[in-house]
């Protein structure tokens, strides 16, 4: 008998010994000789890497030979998919190499102009998004900017190869340049921030006496009871209150002698400067002559000088140049229209852009011994001036005008160092039509335009049928079916029925209203509104109507049947109740 001197041999004659000296073979041994033979060597699914795919293989087998639906399988680890992470990955290597070969070279803003490329038009569009977002006091604006940025928008190395290349003194001389830009914004700041400040004199020559102070003599009046020497006024209102019409009647009063109304009165003549730079049709010399048609007067006789565009406020060399030209000619009166075309570039919500501007309304006043207004607009359904509250802040007085009707409106003194706050001085406009005679440069014209003159607050009902007059098309259908109704007053769901019918094109809400002001006095009451004291409902009956008899009873009978409703839920609205009166019905 051969001895079997093998391994396999020998495991298995200790197999058999353990088994002869157990007396049974162990389970692992039993486990071992059930594995197939070639158990942990590589198959054909678990080829070597570098081994060409088999046929079979539509690139889903991962690298452990595993499939789809296998116990383990990693669809993300393939060989596919490491051979595209591969080819991203040397890609990306290509890239950065490539960025950094190019981010060391510099480029000026200046050589982008008139390139139309998309790269070019990119990188132009993003330095000048981010100057304008910069803080011109801290930042310095970017006059330069690196090749890897062009390559990262899409420029090809030729591109940049084109381009010249920044010296490192062409660098530097920039980099002074930006510098420099910066310190200009940082002393225009102080030149505005000084322009905004007290001038300084010396504290012996200011500070006096109160008695001495006593005798100083006041600033000459313009408009007694409104406009003062020395002073700026905010006049703010809505577009449609007729602002610029009220103010240029002001101002054709000052520049003719004559009072604008008994209570605003113009005790002199002066010299008035307009700029109004809101575009009408027949231009500011039309609402002139038509104030003197209106006044009878020549529009010669005027001392009233205009632009049909205006000076702007925060350009201090140009405000030196207006307060030259104000002192050389004793003009008193100043008239900036508007406060927005007067600002241009500035932000109005900037406390600090407006109140420079204002300030230099403020040194024109002083130093010219004179008076401003500066009129603007108000924010959108509010009674108080657009943008930043600094224009309130930062002058003598605030009017503010607001529209009571058609064709009326009312000025209300908001804030004033010299007169009281409150006082209202109520104004309407009236068109008027004219003619301009012909000139060498132009053939002559008609025209029509407002002119704004004082209301009588003692006769202000006496405009009813002026006011019927102008109104709209669907408030004449409103007054209409109110007044030719004869069976009591209206609810306004029951004027909104009856006016729809005849093409009012308005809603509920809207002839609610509606109707609400067509009731008030300075519409000329053209309908009469009752108010249920209990409920607060309003009804609408002809004009000057007395409320229909049986109104008390309606409401007593309306608080029970609610009273009911409350307490029976919905059947109890449907019950009749039976009157004691009435006999019982028989068969």
């Amino acid at each position: 008998m051969t001895e079997n001197t093998s391994p396999t041999g020998k495991q298995a004659g200790a197999t058999d010994e353990a088994t002869a000296i157990n007396g049974h073979r162990s389970r692992a041994d039993a486990l071992l000789a059930a594995m197939p033979a070639d158990f942990g060597k590589a198959t054909a699914r678990g080829r070597a890497d570098d081994a060409p795919p088999a046929a079979e293989d539509d690139g889903k087998t991962d690298v452990n030979g595993l499939r789809p639906g296998d116990e383990g399988y990693q669809p993300f680890n393939t060989r596919g998919a490491n051979a595209k992470h591969a080819t991203a990955a040397k890609a990306q290597e290509a890239s950065e190499k490539r960025l950094k070969r190019w981010a060391s070279r510099r480029y000026p803003v200046s050589i982008l102009d008139g390139r139309t490329e998309p790269w070019a038009r990119a990188i132009a569009a993003d330095i000048a998004r981010r100057n304008a977002g910069r803080d011109p006091v801290k930042d310095a604006p970017d006059v330069m900017f690196s090749g890897d940025k062009a390559v990262k928008v899409g420029a090809t190395d030729a591109h940049p190869t084109a381009m010249p290349e920044l010296t490192p003194e062409e660098i530097g001389a920039l980099k002074i340049e930006a510098a420099a830009i910066r310190e200009y914004h940082r002393a225009q700041v102080r030149r505005k921030a000084a322009a905004m400040a007290t001038p300084r004199h010396p504290l012996a020559e200011v500070i006096r006496h109160v008695s001495d102070m006593a005798n100083d003599p006041p600033t000459g009046t313009l408009i007694d009871g409104l406009i003062y020497e020395q002073t700026v006024t905010h006049w703010v209102g809505d577009g449609g209150t007729y602002k610029t019409f009220t103010v240029l009647a002001l101002a054709c009063s000052v520049a003719a002698g004559r009072d604008f109304t008994h209570q605003l009165k113009v005790p002199q003549k002066h010299s008035v400067l307009y700029f109004c730079a809101e575009r009408r049709h027949y231009g500011m010399g039309a609402d002139v002559a038509a104030w003197c048609q209106r006044a009878g007067l020549d529009i010669a006789s005027l001392d009233l000088l205009g632009w049909d565009d205006v000076v702007q406020l925060a350009d201090d060399e140009w405000m030196a140049e207006l307060v030259e030209f104000v002192k050389a000619r004793g003009i008193k009166l100043i008239v900036f229209d508007t406060q927005r075309k007067a600002t241009r570039g500035i932000e109005e919500n900037s406390s600090t852009d407006i109140g420079a501007a204002l300030a230099n309304a403020q040194k024109l006043a002083m130093e010219a011994n004179a008076a401003v207004i500066v009129i603007h607009h108000t924010a959108r359904g509010q009674d108080h001036a657009r943008g930043s509250s600094v224009g309130r802040d930062d002058t003598d007085a605030t009017v503010v005008q607001k529209a009571t009707g058609p064709n009326e409106a009312e000025f209300v003194i908001d804030k004033h160092k010299s007169e009281a706050t409150g006082t209202r001085y109520p104004v309407k406009v009236e068109k008027v039509a004219g003619t301009m005679p012909p000139t060498e440069g132009r053939a002559g014209y008609g025209y029509t335009t407002l002119v704004a003159t004082a209301r009588d607050p003692l006769t202000m009902n006496e405009t009813a049928d002026k006011v019927a007059a102008a109104l709209a098309q669907d408030d004449k259908i409103l007054v209409a079916v109110v007044n030719d109704a004869d069976d009591g007053p209206l609810s306004p769901a029951e004027v909104t029925r009856r006016a729809q019918a005849r093409g009012c094109e308005l809603g509920k809400d809207a002839v609610g209203t509606h109707l609400a002001r067509l009731a008030k006095d300075n519409y000329g009451r053209l309908v009469t509104q009752h108010v249920n004291p209990t409920n607060g409902r309003r009804t609408y009956s002809p004009k000057s109507a007395p409320p229909d008899a049986d109104d008390t009873a309606d409401v007593s009978a309306e608080v029970v049947d609610l009273a009911t409703r409350r307490r029976g839920g919905k059947s109890s609205q449907k019950a009749t109740p039976k009157s004691p009166e009435t006999p019982p019905p028989t068969d």
